[in-house]
């Protein structure tokens, strides 16, 4: 109720006085600076945000990280998503992996399968039931390893009546620089 008070003597005094409008023209252009200022912060901070971000991309190869003792669930659409992730890389801190992972129903080869469809008579028939990208945020130092468990969902992973596979693809990996103390 006070505010409306306020902007009524506001917008009075606007009116019946010259000096009242410029100060308030003056509060407009100060605002419109202000705002146009802020802008350029926030877009400066996300472009260095984005500058890092790809930084980190490149601070460690793929070829350093090793993924060890992987094992996924594939019943149903939330699974969970375990291992061991080793930092081969001697000088940055593994920060993030960025994993793609497919599951797949696999019936066995029928011998009446076209060729299209069965690339051997030894290999069972799959088809890719799921498929997601998934970040994983860690921390671990160079030269050593740590264990992860990560909650995993693929839409629409229904419950499968033939035998299931999965696997996985390391996409990108962040690193973090050495800290200078």
């Amino acid at each position: 109720m006070i505010w409306l008070l306020a902007g009524v003597v506001v917008l009075w005094l606007a009116i019946v006085s010259p000096t009242m409008r410029q100060v308030l023209a003056a509060l407009v252009w100060v605002a419109i600076l202000g705002a146009l200022l802020l802008f350029g912060w926030i877009n400066h901070l996300e472009r260095r945000r984005g500058i890092e971000a790809e930084a980190a991309r490149k601070r460690i190869p793929i070829a350093r990280i090793d993924l060890v003792d992987m094992r996924m669930g594939t019943e149903g659409s939330f699974v969970s998503l375990t291992g061991r992730v080793r930092n081969n890389d001697s000088l940055h801190t593994l920060t993030g992996l960025e994993l793609r992972l497919r599951v797949f129903d696999c019936r066995p080869n029928v011998a009446g399968a076209t060729a299209s469809t069965r690339p051997s008579s030894a290999e069972p028939v799959c088809d890719t039931v799921g498929d997601t990208t998934e970040t994983i945020s860690t921390n671990v130092p160079p030269g050593q390893a740590r264990d992860f468990d990560e909650s995993v969902w693929f839409r629409d992973l229904q419950t499968s009546r033939v035998k299931r596979t999965w696997n996985y693809e390391l996409l990108s990996v962040s690193g973090q620089p050495p800290s200078s103390d």
